[in-house]
């Protein structure tokens, strides 16, 4: 059928934890990807999976965003 419970709960994350939220290298905040589902540190380029609302900030697991990644700011 093409649904995927858990890839739409994976695209939220609650607004006032995300206020909270720092990167865990650079301690600058973050911003939610809705596309990606993914917590995102613009200036390092650097990003951080979020799974049913909780986001995973361990340094060695965020992902290196290249020129050419979506989840870029529009």
């Amino acid at each position: 059928m093409g649904f995927w419970p858990w890839r739409r709960a994976a695209a939220r994350i609650n607004e006032g934890l995300l206020e909270l939220l720092v990167c865990p290298l650079s301690k600058r905040p973050l911003r939610f990807c809705s596309k990606s589902g993914e917590l995102i540190n613009d200036s390092l380029g650097v990003a951080y999976k979020v799974i049913d609302g909780v986001p995973f900030l361990i340094p060695t697991d965020g992902r290196v965003l290249n020129e050419s990644n979506e989840s870029k700011p529009t």
